[in-house]
């Protein structure tokens, strides 16, 4: 049945990519293009923005797969990219695939290789009962500039985890079949167009989740005897670790399992497997199997089961697991200890041979002590350094709104360091020790007005660094920590249902979900420019002053909030609209339809009021004043280079293209929110009650004169139509002059000739 089962659901999945491959060159829909081409390496790949050679292709906002996704239709969510000028300036957003880039693993999104970029879309076409199959996704490519676009796979769940992997020049498909296990681990070469079962059944993967191009997987596997038979034994308690790379093939793989012919014609391979067997967990009183590759066994008379970190950031170039010792064949005892395995040692030809069961005992890393592992648990994020035996294990945690790094000593003690401390509910991202000499960082978010935060911690300072923001030691010398304390970034609000926001050299990219537009939260991408002077990525410190420039136009006691006090909120709206937008358009048209609508009535806003704005709206250093009231005193809102932040985009640049209905609400958004005249359509309520009957009695009358005029008409006027004598024609003789109006007899009838019978018809 299981063969039978896989049989239908590749000719289905061949049949409706066959089809979804024809679907544009049908509907006579010509792909878009667009010019110019980059070359050179993609930086950040795997998430919703990559960069190549200054050009950023990004993922145009937070769309739905139920979203129309014909080809052409899509805006929000389609493929869109900008070229960052020298200057720092963002070109305009070009469409290069109008198709929805929308999956559920956010652990994977935009792959580039070479001239090709790789994505996954939700199938657009329909299935049999004429649905359109979008549940199901999509594996395609296309060129960097839209065309030739290639279709690869399809899966039936789109939320199936995947990566694009390269390979010796060969670009590959890492896919994961079922949302829970068993799993069946997939490689397809997209040169060959091969798709290859890597491994079948397997109980747990784990793929790098912060090295996204790594072409490795790490998976658990099941040990069963029997296979090959109607009633195979259940599953010894024990699992075992391997590891496969994407290139792997039937033909390459190194171990031979055999198995009975007789019970193959009428089934698939009962097991599928073309790993490098990592770890066996066979016990002492474990009978040895075909997938057992060592006479030795572990000392437990059971063995052990492996569970794998697959939520790590980063495997740090090996595997993160622990393990729990089987006491018994139906019982899991507690080893408890959370274990790393370098990678670097799985290069040995003859690791799976002579190594698999006696690593246990001296090539493994404790990373956490039974003690331990609540800390270091899937919500917390490790790192390393040093190698070989010199290298170190360290991981950071959240506990009780406080964000801690632990360093474990030589034997595995840990020393904690609170590095941050109020912060609620934070969840950790990941690290970057890559931008400073000086500082290592840890990014984590917050519940920010129902979407996330944006926040940064620094995880190597002293003790001494985390406790005032000016630390005095004994001797009364004072150092400035500010740049060692934990910094929200702007107060911006990323979505929290899509990709973490990501930040490539100085630019941090994220899915803008702030709400101060009527409560409606877009989610187009957008970015902040986060270099320093010296063309760095800000540290903690500067980060805070950047904020505090926000906070003169936002904050409690900003421009807005002053204007609010100190001259009226209809004032402080319209700087709100040109902060936010860096037009006025919206407010001069206001103000001529009011005038237009009522020419008499005072004007929206008074002399002092647009005098004020013109000021404001001027963006430079100027002062801005309502009457003798100085609301922002010259030389302020300007930076150290001069540039005023009287707008918006000073900090946060728009960088994708608003599809018409996000267009249209935004706009309709701030027509409203400024001073403006509403035109009510005038009702019959309040009218007096004299008023109404009159009202409902002139109706009547027309009414009932439109019924009675037509029965007039047809009962009297007609009638006499018809009874009225027909006048005769007048025959007139043309033969010598055609030109002669023929039927004019000065009566003013000219219907006809003499001897014509009237042939008109009469009115019934």
């Amino acid at each position: 049945m299981r063969k039978s089962m896989k049989k239908i659901w590749a000719a289905f999945s061949a049949a409706i990519m066959a089809g979804s491959a024809l679907a544009v060159a049908a509907c006579g829909t010509p792909l878009q293009t667009v010019d110019g081409y980059p070359e050179g390496d993609a930086i950040s790949n795997g998430g919703f923005v990559v960069e190549v050679d200054n050009y950023y292709y990004f993922i145009n906002g937070v769309a739905s797969y139920t979203d129309d996704n014909t080809y052409g239709t899509p805006v929000k969510g389609a493929l869109m990219r900008a070229v960052k000028n020298s200057d720092g300036t963002w070109g305009e957003s070009e469409t290069v695939i109008p198709s929805l880039m929308v999956a559920g693993d956010y652990t994977a999104g935009l792959f580039i290789y070479g001239d090709r970029v790789y994505y996954a879309s939700p199938t657009n076409v329909k299935d049999t009962e004429g649905v359109v199959a979008n549940t199901r996704l999509d594996f395609l490519s296309a060129k960097l500039d839209g065309s030739d676009i290639r279709e690869y796979v399809r899966v039936s769940s789109n939320s199936a985890t995947y990566r694009f992997v390269e390979v010796n020049e060969t670009v590959y498909l890492l896919y994961v079949t079922g949302t829970s296990a068993p799993y069946e681990l997939h490689s397809f070469n997209t040169a060959t167009e091969t798709d290859t079962v890597l491994a079948d059944s397997a109980t747990e993967y784990a793929f790098d989740v912060n090295d996204k191009e790594s072409p490795v997987v790490y998976y658990t596997m099941n040990v069963t005897e029997d296979l090959d038979s109607d009633e195979p034994d259940d599953p010894y308690s024990y699992n075992q670790i391997y590891r496969v790379s994407a290139e792997a093939t039937a033909e390459n793989n190194g171990y031979d399992y055999s198995w009975d012919p007789e019970w193959l014609k009428d089934h698939d391979e009962p097991y599928i497997n073309l790993g490098d067997l990592v770890l066996d967990g066979r016990g002492a009183n474990d009978a040895k199997t075909k997938f057992n590759q060592s006479d030795e066994a572990n000392t437990p008379p059971y063995g052990y089961s492996y569970s794998l970190r697959r939520n790590n950031s980063n495997l740090n170039g090996g595997l993160y697991f622990t393990r729990a010792e089987n006491v018994a064949s139906e019982t899991v005892g507690a080893d408890g200890a959370l274990y790393y395995l370098d990678g670097s040692l799985l290069n040995d030809a003859n690791w799976a041979k002579d190594s698999s069961v006696t690593a246990n005992k001296d090539k493994l890393d404790v990373v956490a002590k039974a003690g331990d592992v609540e800390e270091a648990s899937e919500t917390a994020l490790f790192y390393t350094e040093g190698t070989g035996e010199a290298r170190t294990h360290h991981y950071v945690y959240v506990s009780d709104g406080s964000i801690w790094n632990v360093d474990l000593d030589a034997a595995g003690t840990p020393e904690k360091t609170e590095v941050a401390h109020s912060v609620g509910a934070a969840t950790l991202l990941n690290f970057d020790f890559t931008s400073s000499n000086a500082y290592k960082y840890v990014y984590f978010s917050r519940t920010n007005s129902g979407s996330l935060s944006i926040e940064r911690a620094v995880i190597n300072g002293d003790e001494k660094n985390y406790k005032d923001l000016v630390y005095s030691d004994e001797e009364g010398n004072k150092e400035d920590n500010t740049a060692w304390h934990s910094v929200a970034i702007l107060d911006l609000k990323h979505n929290s249902s899509w990709y973490s926001f990501e930040i490539i050299g100085t630019d941090l990219f994220f899915a803008d979900a702030e709400t101060a537009f009527g409560g409606t939260a877009y989610n187009y991408v957008s970015v902040v420019d986060l270099k320093n002077a010296e063309g760095k990525l800000m540290d903690n410190a500067e980060i805070a002053a950047f904020n505090e420039k926000l906070e003169e136009i936002t904050g409690d006691k900003g421009v807005l909030s002053v204007v609010t006090d100190k001259v009226n909120q209809k004032l402080s709206d319209a700087i709100k609209y040109f902060f936010y937008t860096g037009e006025r358009k919206q407010l001069d048209e206001n103000i001529a339809e009011a005038a237009e609508l009522d020419p008499e009535a005072d004007a929206l806003y008074n002399d002092d009021e647009l005098a004020t704005f013109a000021a404001f709206v001027k963006n430079d250093k100027s002062e801005v004043k309502y009457k003798d009231v100085t609301l922002v005193k010259a030389d302020a809102l300007a930076d150290e280079d001069g540039v005023s932040y009287r707008t918006y985009s000073y900090f946060v640049t728009k960088l994708g293209k608003m599809n018409d209905a996000d267009a249209e609400a935004y706009s309709a958004y701030w027509k409203t929110a400024i001073e403006h005249v509403t035109v009510e359509e005038e009702t019959s309520e309040g009218l007096a009650g004299w008023k109404i009957a009159l009202i409902v009695i002139a109706c009547v009358l027309v009414v009932g004169a439109a019924v009675a005029v037509p029965l007039v008409y047809k009962f009297v006027i007609k009638k006499r139509k018809k009874e009225a004598p027909k006048p005769r024609r007048m025959y007139v003789d043309t033969t010598d002059d055609k030109d002669i109006d023929v039927y004019d007899d000065g009566s003013g009838s000219s219907d006809g000739a003499e001897g014509e019978e009237d042939d008109t018809p009469t009115e019934e």
